[in-house]
Parts: structure tokens; C-alpha cells; sequence
């Protein structure tokens, strides 16, 4: 049968990761494969099934291999943030708000998509770094403030946020209901967001300023969009800016074809008048 994160399987492979939790001394979510013999009742869950287990777990994003014989799961990762070096205060900056809950497969899942960029990962966290697009990433889980937050460096971190975005896009999928918002901070005033779909019907409508009522100030629409997105891609993704563009071209077409229309009446105009 075909296994998704939604299935009800015959074995609960979430609650065979929490038994193998209780066992591991060390709370550093790396488990070598062949203490599955240790952990496991062998009755239920003979030697032959273990490849098994550890496959479908992997199918389920719970786990992933870390060499021949280790897998790391992410939801038995400590719990403590490690020390590391990240510069927040030129980069991207994306807010996910879960307005009522924020449901903890998310991290596990996302850590799980990011492994092959992993630097530092942690229960609620993770540190990025990528080659190809020469930048680093921070993503961190708030669970009190129900908040993912993330931030990119680097030459091309829009380019790289792309990836991230699309990571957390299919997550979202996987919920039935989810209730999320998709928030762009103001800048130079911590706390306080625009979402990115208000941000977007204001392109469409072609308002150029976002007002912000609790602060008394505008923020230019596009500068807030560019920060995270080329123009490009947003039209891509919004069917009404695409529409948008296109008037605004067959408008502009238009135009020039009138102006070129009447500078060749004057050029005609004024041929006549010298023979």
C-alpha cells in the first residue's frame, strides 16, 4: 500500500521512535540501526522487518540515514540550542504564524527535507549553509509564540529562500485545515508584520504604500516583496498580478504604437509644408 504522512499503518512507526527514545542514553537523535534488536520486541518486530521499519520511517520524513549503520531522528534531537554564529541583521527575513497551533512534525519533517544543507541542527532549529547558492540559513520553531522563523545570507538568498518556502509549502499540505499566515517583518520595527497576501493584493490593485496602522507609517509594497521575492516569481504564483502585468503591457503597446502613430503625422505634416 502506498504510505503518506495521513496513513494509518500496521505498525506506528511514531511510537516505535519514542520507545527507541526512552532507551537512547544520549539525547543527540542519532540511533545505530542494529539496536533495534536491543529496543524492540522481537515477537512483533523480528530482525527480517527492521529494514523495513527504518524504510518506511524514512518515507515518513521521520528519519534519515546518516551512514550504513545510523539514522538520525530529528524529533529525539536535544532540545537545548547549541552556540553558533548567524548575522540576522542584513538578512531575508520570512515569518510562518500558526495562529492556533503549531503542530511539531513541521520541525521533523523540515529537518528532514533539509539534511543535505544541515550545518547545526536541534530540536526546535536548524543552521543551513549551501554551496550552489552561497548562503546560510537560520530557521528556528517558537512553540509558545506558534511562529517559524527564517532568515537568509548570502549573494543569492532569495534564491535559496525559494527552497525553503517550497519545504514548508509541501508540509503545509500534509494538514488538513492548517490555519497559517505568511508574514514579511516591517523593517527597523521588531515585531510588527504585513502578510504576504495583503501584501499582494495591494500589487494587484496597484497601491504602492502598506499602511500600518499601530505604527503611524507606510512601507513601500514592493521593496517589502522584493525582499523575499523577484517580481518574476510573484507573478508566477498570483494569477491576478500575472493578469495585472499583461493589461499593463497591451496598455503600454498601445501607447507607443500612438506615439510612434503621431510623430509620423508630424513627420508628414512637416514634409509637406517644405516641398
Amino acid at each position: 500500500m502506498p504510505y503518506t504522512k495521513n496513513s494509518k499503518t500496521p505498525i506506528s512507526y511514531t511510537r516505535i521512535g519514542r520507545k527507541v527514545g526512552l532507551k537512547l542514553k544520549k539525547k543527540d537523535g542519532i540511533l545505530p540501526i542494529a539496536i533495534l534488536e536491543k529496543i524492540l520486541d522481537p515477537q512483533k518486530y523480528p530482525k527480517s522487518k527492521h529494514s523495513y521499519i527504518i524504510h518506511i520511517m524514512k518515507e515518513l520524513e521521520l528519519c534519515y540515514s546518516i551512514d550504513d549503520d545510523h539514522i538520525l531522528i530529528p524529533s529525539l534531537l536535544s532540545e537545548t540550542e547549541p552556540e553558533y554564529t548567524f548575522d540576522k541583521e542584513k538578512s531575508l527575513h520570512f515569518v510562518f504564524d500558526y495562529n492556533e497551533h503549531l503542530p511539531p512534525q513541521i520541525t521533523s519533517w523540515l529537518l528532514v527535507k533539509s539534511r543535505h544543507d544541515t550545518d547545526i541542527s536541534w530540536r526546535n532549529g536548524v543552521v543551513l549553509k549551501n554551496t550552489e547558492f552561497a548562503t546560510e540559513a537560520l530557521i528556528t520553531f517558537d512553540r509558545f509564540d506558534k511562529k517559524a522563523y527564517v532568515h537568509v545570507n548570502g549573494s543569492r538568498k532569495r534564491d535559496y529562500f525559494a527552497t525553503i518556502w517550497k519545504n514548508f509549502n509541501e508540509i503545509h499540505k500534509s494538514f488538513a485545515n492548517l490555519d497559517y499566515e505568511e508574514k514579511i517583518p516591517l523593517p527597523e520595527h521588531e515585531g510588527h508584520y504585513a502578510t504576504y497576501k495583503d501584501l499582494i493584493g495591494h500589487e494587484a490593485k496597484g497601491w504602492a504604500m502598506y499602511r500600518s496602522g499601530a505604527l503611524r507609517k507606510e512601507f513601500s509594497v514592493k521593496e517589502l516583496l522584493d525582499g523575499v521575492e523577484d517580481e518574476k516569481t510573484r507573478r508566477e504564483k498570483n494569477p491576478e498580478l500575472q493578469e495585472k502585468h499583461e493589461k499593463e503591457q497591451i496598455a503600454l503597446t498601445v501607447n507607443v504604437n500612438q506615439t510612434q502613430h503621431q510623430q509620423q503625422s508630424r513627420n508628414n505634416s512637416l514634409y509637406k509644408k517644405i516641398i
